[in-house]
């Protein structure tokens, strides 16, 4: 009953905003609106940030831009190397 009150309040989360996720959207018509689904890994709308589930480094990187924690580029490309274990000193 916990997990389905949670929904029920996150339902209108999503609202008209474009957002990437990895599960079928089909089984939840109500919450996803099939208009507005990303084919990219990682999605920006607004102050809300989604993923498919295997793009985490992805998404972790997106929630640092979003925080300005990257000094530029660079950095950033250097932080998501390294995540993806390819960085190699």
């Amino acid at each position: 009953m916990v997990i389905a009150e949670k929904i029920l309040r996150t339902k209108d989360v999503l609202r008209d905003r474009e957002y990437t996720t990895s599960i079928n959207i089909a089984d939840f018509p109500t919450y996803f609106n099939p208009t507005f689904k990303s084919k990219a890994d990682v999605t920006v709308s607004e102050n809300l940030i989604t993923a498919e589930g295997n793009a985490y480094v992805e998404f972790a990187v997106a929630v640092g831009k979003q925080l300005g924690i990257f000094k530029d580029r660079e950095d950033e490309l250097e932080t998501v190397l390294f995540f993806k274990n390819q960085l190699r000193g």
